[in-house]
């Protein structure tokens, strides 16, 4: 099983902070908890256990948790647990199978207990079946990455471009007029500075008095 302590419900701390709700505080609770448990009885060694089952299930796959604070305390209360629970023998065998063929094993003993071990899956999403043999106790966790593009955001400029003349005539030109019509179109009230760059055509340069109108 897992246990672990959770924080007072929205309803009830209306009052408080958003950050304190945060699962962060909830990491170090348990562990604060696990750090204060003694070891000498079977009834606490099964409460333990139940609390580090419940953190190892919080651990990122870079082996922190949410903040820096709460990865310092985890840390120091799975060490303990585990100097605790040490034991020289252990010998697993980890199996990982699915429909469609793949089969890659894991062999965990002493010589190799702090070894990470890894391996890519090859269909996802696809079901995968994970089975240990053997005497010991494995940790044994899966990472899925993936980037989902940010949705393109609305304009918030309206931007029109007119020239005079409209059309390119025949013979050459000395001189055109460009005239540029920007508009807000967001959701507050104003906007903040807004820098707009026009790119002359090749051979022509801008009447800086026209600029500012």
């Amino acid at each position: 099983g897992q246990l672990h302590w959770e924080q007072i419900p929205a309803s009830e701390a209306f009052n408080l902070s958003s950050w304190h709700r945060a699962p962060s505080a909830e990491v170090e609770l348990a562990s604060y908890v696990l750090l204060a448990l003694p070891s000498q009885t079977k009834k606490d060694q099964r409460k333990a256990s139940e609390i580090v089952n419940w953190l190892s299930k919080q651990q990122n796959p870079y082996g922190g948790f949410y903040s820096t604070q709460d990865t310092v305390v985890a840390l120091q209360a799975l060490a303990k647990y585990a100097e605790a629970t040490f034991t020289d023998k252990g010998d697993v065998t980890v199996t990982v199978t699915s429909k469609i063929g793949f089969h890659q094993q894991f062999h965990v003993d002493q010589t190799n207990r702090l070894l990470l071990q890894k391996a890519s899956l090859p269909d996802i999403p696809g079901e995968y079946s994970l089975s240990a043999t053997g005497s010991g106790c494995v940790y044994v966790q899966t990472v899925l990455r993936y980037n989902i593009p940010p949705p393109r955001s609305n304009a918030t400029f309206s931007v029109r471009v007119e020239t005079q003349p409209k059309q390119c005539p025949q013979e050459p030109m000395k001189q055109m007029r460009i005239d540029i019509y920007i508009q807000y179109t967001g959701s507050r009230g104003e906007s903040n500075l807004a820098l707009v760059e026009v790119k002359m055509l090749s051979g022509f340069f801008p009447v800086r008095s026209t600029t500012h109108q």
